[in-house]
């Protein structure tokens, strides 16, 4: 145990957090190592039989939990189709010639231009950057 959590747990064992929540010194490592291993609240609570609120305060003191791995879907355009977006565009290809060279519909490709600047000012590594920040936040149902 470092010495920032060591003085951590004698502040909250002087100030009676601990003994409210019903953990014990030994139990602290379980749920911070956990934590770090990726659990959840809910995967760490049942393992040590307690409420994921009196474990929440662990957690927090020992830093959090670490964010999720960003993903894109599968079905999300890449960097490379974007890319030959930006080259059809450049050689005057119509959206639905582009959309079949990437075998995808036409309105994805319509859309993708016109979300990004639109057919003058539409770059594959902007677009792909900013495609990037709206999936800043990780969805379960898809990793």
């Amino acid at each position: 145990m470092s010495d920032k959590t060591l003085a951590n747990w004698v502040y909250k064992a002087r100030h009676g957090t601990h003994e409210a929540s019903g953990l014990v010194y030994g139990q602290e490592s379980g749920p911070v190592a956990s934590m770090k291993q990726g659990q959840s609240l809910r995967e760490i609570d049942r393992a040590l039989g307690k409420h994921a609120g009196s474990i929440h305060g662990v957690v927090s003191s020992n830093g959090g939990f670490t964010p999720a791995v960003r993903r894109r879907l599968r079905g999300a355009l890449t960097l490379a189709a974007r890319e030959e977006i930006s080259r059809g565009m450049a050689t005057a290809l119509s959206i639905r010639q582009i959309s079949v060279k990437l075998g995808r519909a036409p309105s994805t490709v319509s859309r993708e231009i016109n979300r990004h600047g639109g057919a003058q000012t539409y770059r594959a590594s902007e677009a792909d950057e900013q495609a990037g920040e709206r999936t800043r936040l990780p969805n379960p149902h898809y990793s």
